[in-house]
């Protein structure tokens, strides 16, 4: 289906009806106005919220998708077709030992895989967590202490980093593996190479997002100053650390929501999982894809935090966490009774030095 051609259509409805007003009695006037009107109903219901574009074709469900990878990839491949939670659930493979590379073969082929890739683009749509950020180890979500875990800046280390060199070698393989199983310049390549494109590009905007609000949160107890002292620079330092802490949990809260947003529109795929490898597992994971790109596209035009999925979440989150009026004004009451000792000693100590 044409897209571009169901975004126009109140024009030409409108100039059908001034043909008519003008008295033309064609009936291929009334013919187009009749078509159009439909036209626009159908373009309403194209544009609800499950409804995707894959090249110039408005996907629905499942069977529209189908009907489209039945025309562009009869074979029914799968395996090539990534969004944000697949890349990330095939990623790990790309640097993994040879002998966990065959049990894995071993096991995808036993669960009638193709091969390993296959399985774990199929797999991740059951998960809300990928395996690489959620397993046991030491770099995972729930295991990160601070921002500084997530990207390290002294050393370059963190997840981030861990991350990004796993990716240059993924995108490598995935370029050949998807020329591999089409010809160039058809749809389906076009399609799979663009979305590890906008994959990659997502991941490098979701990441600089998460550096520069970490930034935000520690920016006022980052400041340095020469004069304070050294008490007070010992001060900054821990509430620096203890800022650092507070962004990484919101943060974490944000990251959770946030895939979980994404397993919510990529539930459909989980129907690839009960069907056999070709076209209908293809048509499955195509549309789960599909609806996950489209997230990715809202997140990134929502600077993240903005978007309706997520915003809720900061909210309450920083309505739990808020400091309550009362606990305020003990605060205030009690750097009054503290400010009012000092006055009380350093009264003392001038009474010392004058009998002195």
């Amino acid at each position: 289906m044409n897209w571009i051609g169901v975004c126009r259509p109140s024009r030409i409805a409108e100039a059908a009806a001034a043909l008519l007003e003008q008295g033309d009695p064609g009936d291929a006037v009334e013919d187009l106005q009749r078509r159009v009107v439909q036209l626009e109903a159908k373009a309403k219901q194209d544009t609800t919220a499950d409804a995707v574009l894959i090249g110039d074709s408005v996907i629905r469900d499942v069977a529209d998708a189908l009907a489209w990878v039945e025309v562009n990839n009869p074979r029914g491949v799968c395996s090539v077709f990534f969004d944000p939670a697949s890349m990330l659930e095939t990623i790990a493979a790309a640097a993994q030992s040879s002998s966990k590379t065959t049990q894995d073969q071993a096991a995808a082929s036993k669960a009638g895989h193709p091969d390993v890739q296959s399985a774990k683009v199929v797999n991740s749509f059951s998960l809300v967590l990928p395996s690489i950020i959620s397993s046991e180890g030491s770099n995972t979500l729930d295991k990160m202490k601070s921002c500084g875990t997530w990207r390290d800046h002294s050393n370059q280390g963190g997840m981030v980093k861990n991350i990004e060199e796993l990716m240059d070698r993924w995108v490598s393989q995935q370029a050949t593996l998807i020329g591999m199983a089409f010809e160039a310049g058809s749809a389906p390549r076009i399609l799979a190479e663009t979305y590890v494109k906008d994959v990659v590009l997502f991941w490098g905007k979701l990441s600089a997002w998460i550096d520069n609000f970490c930034c935000r949160m520690m920016a006022r107890v980052s400041l340095t100053d020469t004069a304070l002292a050294a008490a007070q620079l010992q001060l900054r330092a821990k509430m620096a650390k203890q800022a650092g802490t507070d962004a990484w949990e919101l943060l974490l809260v944000f990251l959770k929501e946030m895939f979980g947003e994404f397993a919510n529109r990529r539930a459909v795929g989980v129907a690839s999982q009960n069907t056999r490898e070709g076209k209908e597992r293809a048509a499955a994971v195509l549309l789960g894809t599909a609806r996950a790109h489209k997230l990715m596209k809202e997140l990134v035009a929502a600077d993240f935090e903005n978007h309706g999925v997520v915003a809720p979440m900061f909210s309450s989150y920083l309505f739990h966490e808020r400091a309550s009026s009362k606990e305020v004004d003990r605060l205030a009451t009690e750097l009054q009774q503290v400010q009012l000792d000092n006055r009380t000693l350093q009264s003392r100590m001038d009474k010392c030095d004058k009998k002195k």
